[in-house]
């Protein structure tokens, strides 16, 4: 399939640990090949020494985008209280508001590790006594 190994960080070709494709990637891969025709082949890694700023990157990317989708959330619920009895065409804006929210989120993405490697968007804190 595909060879070499490239940091998405660093950009340098490293191995590392490898990235999860799923269909942000795929339509990137997708595009490079039938559009621009300018697809390289690269496997994508994080090579250790980039580790740590994978992780906070990530963590950024999770905190947005959950931040972005419940923005969207609140405001259709918001929409739909001031309506007035339209729920209908209030829904269906708020539906597209909260699609464009989270594709708004895709700006800073950084995709998950294949191993499952977990980023919260906040650490868990410890119960004080």
């Amino acid at each position: 399939m595909m060879g070499k190994r490239a940091c998405m960080i660093c950009g340098k070709e490293r191995n590392g640990e490898e990235v999860k494709e799923d269909y942000v990637i795929q339509a990137m891969r997708w595009f490079k090949e039938n559009v621009t025709k300018n697809a390289k082949g690269y496997r994508i890694v994080v090579c250790n020494e980039c580790m740590p700023e994978y992780r906070k990157l990530r963590s950024k990317f999770v905190r947005r985008r959950v931040m972005y989708v419940g923005l969207g959330v609140v405001f259709t619920i918001t929409l739909a209280v001031v309506s007035g009895g339209r729920y209908l065409g209030i829904l269906f804006y708020g539906v597209a508001i909260t699609l464009f929210l989270y594709a708004l989120s895709l700006v800073s993405y950084v995709p998950d590790l294949k191993r499952g490697e977990q980023v919260q968007a906040s650490p868990a804190r410890k119960s004080r006594r």
